[in-house]
């Protein structure tokens, strides 16, 4: 019984050891980093950010490839919405000059991308009555190296 009693007062004066070690050495290290370091003036650098000219394509429907961009046409395959029933993106099928027809996914996230177009998703524009959707895009040329 003797035995882990001074077991345990032992262990216990060890683990005080130690704490009162920590606490010394970091405000030791506190005091060291505050007296050692001077005040260092703060700068700020501002960056510039270029986006590509957008181009409002409207018109755009479910009813056909009625709205155009360039040598492109648009049609709305359809929406995309969140989980309490809000537009949040669309799906647009995109016909190219040579006439292949690209679905492309454009949502308020993301743009989408078809051939060296960028689609963004413009969701003041849109609306779906049950009938037809109808809604408009934001449409950039994209750099192609």
């Amino acid at each position: 019984m003797v035995f882990l009693v001074s077991c345990l007062l032992f262990f216990a004066g060890c683990a005080g050891e130690q704490l009162n070690a920590k606490k010394t050495s970091t405000t030791s290290a506190a005091v060291a980093t505050s007296s050692t370091q001077p005040a260092q003036p703060t700068t700020t650098r501002s960056t510039t950010t270029t986006l590509p000219r957008s181009d409002l394509v409207t018109g755009l429907t479910s009813e056909g490839f009625i709205a155009k961009y360039k040598d492109y046409s648009f049609k709305i395959e359809r929406f995309i919405y969140s989980a309490d029933y809000k537009i949040t993106g669309m799906v647009v099928d995109v016909r190219n000059p040579a006439g292949t027809i690209v679905q492309v996914y454009a949502t308020q996230m993301s743009d989408g991308m078809a051939n060296d177009l960028v689609i963004r998703f413009a969701p003041e524009y849109a609306v779906d009555d049950g009938k037809t959707q109808k809604g408009a895009i934001y449409v950039s040329q994209r750099d192609v190296p």
